[in-house]
């Protein structure tokens, strides 16, 4: 909850929790000494357990990185993963959905624009009359027949009930879900899971997609952002709702871009702005976007975080590869404080202005997140016993809330418990 709360540091400070092993990595729940009768507890156990000492009780918060997924290395980040990083299953476009499964399934024989018709069907109400009878006749014919839902998807896993969606096309070769190419997912089909032997980790739909990303139409300090469309053209009313800090040559720019009609982005303010120049510079984009919306909307659905989608998702929302592979390169170089609007794309000549003006762009991306899976593994050193827990957290301004809570010891450790300076043991057998 500490990494995830708007202050002092907090989600909107990627750097607090995205990547952080101090925090992350090895952490003491409960050691001793010698053995746990040895009576010393608190920071005494923290200053004197070591990672040779033989009774030691830790946890790890890991994750797969986006760097795993372009350059076909075995990366693990200790971190917390944002749901804005994938594509929103029960909001994204067709056009999203295909353009996902094309990239992703590229090995796979499969026909990207089935799968997201049989998704549609799955997910959307269907009034009376309108049904599609041979994909309804599809699901009676099935061994354990079951209607088809209509409403929403709770969770990834629940594509497994859609026509068309196989194991191998959610999970790919990766069925322990940890990014990582594990010795058993390069042999062939020599052991489980059938794989293709080619040294690249194919990991299916599942990584890139989630139910869970939503966000408030409000200001990094939870403040509600001013719309620059209200007034109903009459810009008194709009320039009357702006902070206080808005100079009189910036309110002056704001009315000459509102007077050429409705602003699709606020970025139109740059774009549209007075001809001379006046008013607002690239500089003041942060402030303009963190401050202003064109849409009356409370909240959204499905955007996606350009600070940590992979180029897969990137692309998904319409980015080219090229443009997707230079986001997730300069972002790269970039402290969390200076990534907490969409502006560093623009400042740093990542993407044009123009082009990210396009509103089917624009309104599809967010610099920030709200909900956050945390994959945690406690092991034993002593006894080479483990568990793998992965919890959703929403948050609601500071308030932390666990929206899901799953054991996930089954799918096994799947990842090391010690990095490389340690060596290379890893925990033997589950408690669960």
């Amino acid at each position: 909850q500490a990494r995830t709360t708007d202050q002092p540091v907090g989600r909107i400070d990627m750097d607090a929790w995205y990547d952080n092993r101090d925090d992350f990595y090895g952490q003491i729940v409960q050691g001793a000494v010698s053995s746990f009768s040895s009576g010393v507890q608190g920071e005494e156990v923290a200053q004197k357990a070591s990672w040779s000492n033989p009774v030691t009780w830790r946890f790890s918060i890991v994750a797969n990185d986006p760097l795993a997924q372009t350059s076909n290395l075995n990366v693990i980040r200790y971190g917390i993963t944002d749901e804005a990083s994938k594509l929103n299953l029960n909001t994204a476009t067709r056009q999203q959905l295909t353009t996902l499964s094309q990239v992703v399934l590229r090995s796979q024989q499969i026909n990207a624009d089935d799968l997201v018709k049989a998704i549609f069907y799955w997910r959307s109400p269907v009034k009376e009359g309108q049904q599609d009878g041979a994909e309804d006749a599809y699901y009676q014919t099935l061994d354990h027949p079951y209607e088809v839902k209509h409403a929403p998807f709770d969770s990834v896993e629940e594509l497994l009930m859609v026509r068309g969606i196989t194991g191998q096309i959610l999970f790919g070769e990766d069925w322990n879900r940890n990014g990582v190419l594990d010795p058993g997912e390069n042999d062939g089909d020599v052991s489980f899971p059938p794989d293709n032997g080619n040294g690249q980790l194919d990991q299916g739909l599942y990584p890139f997609l989630t139910v869970w990303s939503s966000e408030p139409n409000t200001s990094n300090t939870n403040n509600q952002r001013v719309n620059l469309n209200m007034g109903g053209g009459d810009p008194r009313k709009l320039l009357d709702s702006l902070p206080e800090y808005y100079t009189d040559a910036e309110k002056t720019a704001i009315g000459v871009a509102q007077s050429k009609g409705k602003l699709d982005t606020p970025l139109a303010l740059l774009i549209n702005g007075p001809e001379d120049g006046s008013g607002f510079s690239i500089d003041d984009l942060p402030r303009i976007l963190d401050d202003l919306t064109t849409t009356k909307a409370q909240s959204f659905s499905g955007l996606v975080n350009v600070n940590t989608a992979p180029v897969k998702v990137l692309q998904a929302v319409g980015f080219t590869e090229d443009e997707a592979h230079r986001i997730v390169t300069a972002r790269a170089s970039l402290a969390g404080k200076d990534k907490t609007t969409l502006a560093w794309l623009i400042q740093q000549g990542v993407i044009d202005m123009k082009r990210l003006s396009d509103p089917k762009l624009f309104n599809a991306l967010t610099a920030r997140a709200f909900q956050f899976r945390v994959e945690s593994i406690g092991f034993a050193d002593h006894i080479g016993a483990f568990c793998r827990l992965e919890v959703i957290i929403k948050m609601n301004g500071r308030v932390c809330q666990i929206a899901s809570w799953r054991d996930l010891s089954g799918l096994g450790l799947g990842w090391p418990v010690r990095g490389r300076q340690e060596g290379t043991t890893v925990a033997r057998a589950s408690l669960r």
